[in-house]
């Protein structure tokens, strides 16, 4: 968390924007969630990751019908004998010797098992045989299997690790109506049938910051494609929200 940030922001009932988490960001597109364990220290702090579980197949799990194993990077060198201590272990996203790419893409939501793929464990691996000539900064002999004690060269405890199952918030196979087929259950992907669908919840939550004076300098606001007959309940905490604020005018769509 302290590496990558564990910052998000929230915006409360008032429209204040509320920032939560301890580290900040390093990146624009992902942050670390940590679990309770983690913060509560009830993960002794000492532990670091040392690997990941097995990659789910891409396709359902029928029968003995197996995509082939997910390749790993089991050597750190370039060259063969050659040492690189740029090369990580673990999963190899060299695309073009491996079908690693086929693990990447979107996994089924049920039925979508391991097949024959195992955990990738770094102390498994073991340590290049030319690695003593390139490492520096003890005398042990670098060559024996991946540990977390000082016979390891920091160098030697990288991994890279895929992810899957993520998303961007919003489903892949939502189509999003436009013009004269959107409706309360579907406007633009968004659903405003009730003050719990996901569209009502993200415009209230957009709409309540920009009720702030204090933080937004705005003279309009208005939320194209957004109609009164579709989504009643935004528009109407639209107008509340202008019309407590007194400093701007609200431009809706009547009707579709």
């Amino acid at each position: 968390a302290r590496r990558i940030g564990d910052r998000y922001y929230r915006i409360n009932s008032e429209g204040k924007v509320i920032g939560v988490g301890t580290y900040p960001n390093q990146s624009r597109y992902i942050r670390v969630e940590l679990t309770d364990a983690v913060k509560t220290q009830g993960i002794p702090v000492t532990d670091a990751p040392f690997g990941f579980k097995s990659v789910n197949q891409a396709i359902p799990t029928t029968g003995n019908l197996f995509m082939p194993s997910a390749s790993f990077v089991t050597k750190q060198e370039e060259t063969t004998d050659v040492y690189e201590p740029g090369v990580f272990y673990g999963f190899s996203f060299d695309f073009e010797t491996t079908d690693n790419v086929n693990y990447l893409t979107p996994v089924p939501s049920t039925a979508a098992g391991v097949g024959a793929n195992v955990d990738f464990n770094l102390s498994n691996m073991v340590g290049h045989v030319s690695a003593s000539d390139v490492l520096t900064g003890n005398s042990v002999d670098h060559t024996k299997m991946v540990s977390m004690g000082d016979e390891t060269h920091v160098l030697q405890r990288r991994f890279m690790v895929p992810f899957q199952g993520g998303q961007d918030g919003k489903h892949p196979a939502q189509v999003a109506l436009v013009g004269k087929n959107l409706g309360s259950t579907n406007s633009f992907g968004l659903d405003f049938t009730d003050s719990t669908s996901n569209g009502t919840v993200a415009y209230k939550k957009a709409i309540n910051a920009l009720s702030n004076a204090d933080e937004f300098d705005i003279n309009l606001l208005t939320m194209p494609g957004i109609v009164n007959d579709a989504a009643s309940a935004v528009i109407t905490h639209a107008i509340n929200k202008v019309e407590q604020r007194g400093d701007c005018f609200l431009i809706f769509d009547v009707a579709k």
